[in-house]
């Protein structure tokens, strides 16, 4: 895949006050753990069009950290709690 052309940046949105804060980069973003962490998608290290899935908590600081690799193929065991 092309990295580049697919790369996007996560930012969390507040409505109420009209900003905005860069958190990472990825796309597809869902919400999880109730609205406190994400799960974003980010293009594979091959060169086949896959995406890892990534797990990222929403507190200043947080790191995101990779929970499965090629996101095409199912890992059979739950992303995250």
């Amino acid at each position: 895949g092309n990295y580049e052309s697919s790369r996007g940046t996560i930012y969390l949105v507040n409505v109420q006050k009209g900003t905005k804060r860069r958190i990472t980069e990825g796309s597809n973003p869902t919400f999880v753990s109730h609205g406190r962490a994400i799960i974003f998608e980010r293009p594979g290290a091959d060169s086949r069009a896959t995406s890892d899935l990534w797990y990222l908590d929403l507190f200043p600081g947080a790191t995101p950290r990779k929970i499965v690799s090629d996101g095409s193929q199912p890992s059979g065991r739950p992303l995250a709690k």
